[in-house]
């Protein structure tokens, strides 16, 4: 394999690895918005839950 080959596959391993950086920090950007509206949703819950144990 030619040095210009190496220097080939070295730069399409980097561009790779950028792509794959860049999509795991949008799924983690869309994961932590999934997280925090479950967490909304969970204190929704325990204020109904509140709610109710005092009318009882």
């Amino acid at each position: 394999m030619t040095l210009q080959a190496l220097e080939s596959n070295i730069a399409k391993s980097f561009a790779r690895a950028k792509h794959d950086i860049s999509t795991l920090r949008e799924e983690m950007q869309i994961h932590s918005k999934m997280i925090e509206q479950l967490m909304a949703n969970q204190n929704v819950l325990l204020d109904r839950l509140n709610e109710i144990e005092k009318k009882a």
